[in-house]
């Protein structure tokens, strides 16, 4: 069986929908969504590049093209940045459950497929908060911005 939850994590993917969905947010005059998609994912993944360039672990199955970048998982990374921006969106109260749900889904899948080992997938987690939250300042120093600015143009 197909791996369709590492399909859809696949940082490229995660990257691509988290530009269209802070382009989306944007043009409905949503800012501080759009700073925190724009920012999170894509800090991510450039770290997560850098850190296979300089670690080189090998992956669990030593049949993969890419064997020696384990360290640490691109897409546990992608989508905890991803999902905690999502979550951290919008003020439902379902959203930081599904978030957590789908960052768990993403690294057992990582680790049952012999993708990648625990740890690989626990610091692509790390990785992924972080990123979420400098998503999350960029989204503060926005507010903070367009609050000055209307706060100049009233007086």
């Amino acid at each position: 069986m197909a791996d369709v939850v590492g399909a859809l994590a696949e940082p490229p993917v995660v990257l691509a929908s988290s530009l269209v969905l802070a382009l989306a947010c944007a043009m409905r005059g949503r800012p501080e969504p759009a700073a925190r998609f724009a920012v999170a994912v894509p800090a991510t993944s450039l770290v997560d590049k850098l850190l296979k360039l300089v670690v080189h672990e090998h992956r669990p199955r030593s049949d993969d093209k890419k064997p020696d970048q384990s360290f640490p998982s691109g897409h546990a990374g992608a989508m905890t940045a991803f999902a905690l921006s999502a979550a951290f969106s919008t003020r439902r109260r379902w959203a930081l459950p599904v978030a957590f749900g789908a960052i768990v889904a993403v690294g057992v899948s990582r680790v049952r497929h012999r993708e990648h080992w625990l740890h690989d997938v626990l610091a692509g987690n790390v990785l992924g908060m972080i990123g979420a939250g400098l998503g999350a300042l960029a989204a503060r120093a926005l507010r903070r911005r367009v609050s000055e600015t209307s706060c100049r143009s009233t007086a």
